[in-house]
This record gives C-alpha cells, sequence and structure tokens, in this order.
C-alpha cells in the first residue's frame, strides 16, 4: 500500500530529526486525519514492527508533526519509550 509505505518513511524521518538512535524503541501517536487513521488501525502491527513502536496510538503525543501523505493530512508524534 502506497500510503502504508509514504507513512513508514515519514515516521523515520521525523525519528532522525527528533535525534533518536535507528535502534531506540519509540511510542507512536497519530491524529487528524480519519481516512489515513483507518489505514494505520488496519497496518498497525506492520508498521510498529518499520518503525519499532511499541505502541501505535490515536492521540496528541508531546510533539506532533504535520505531514502530507499523498495529498492527506496527518499529524505524528514520536517519542522514546
Amino acid at each position: 500500500d502506497g500510503f502504508v509505505r509514504e507513512m513508514i518513511s515519514k515516521i523515520q524521518t521525523q525519528r532522525k530529526e527528533t535525534g533518536l538512535e535507528v535502534t531506540d524503541r519509540i511510542k507512536l501517536f497519530y491524529e487528524g486525519n480519519d481516512k489515513l487513521s483507518e489505514i494505520i488501525s488496519r497496518q498497525k502491527d506492520f508498521i510498529a514492527s518499520e518503525v519499532l513502536a511499541v505502541s501505535v496510538e490515536a492521540g496528541k503525543g508531546s510533539a506532533p508533526k504535520t505531514w502530507d501523505i499523498n495529498g492527506e493530512s496527518i499529524d505524528f508524534s514520536v517519542e522514546k519509550a
């Protein structure tokens, strides 16, 4: 799914921008787009394994950043677990 690959790419970029190490486990929060939220809930385990997330939750994290995913807008927040 193109949306899933694009979201994973953005989350990985956000991890780097946040200064996290490649091996750091994270908590991932997402908010603001029903279409993408539905995709995330269906693909939660796959996304978590790709970005080393111990949790993937709907809601606002501590440092949300808005991303454009194939024309859809969503806020992601990554926090070290």
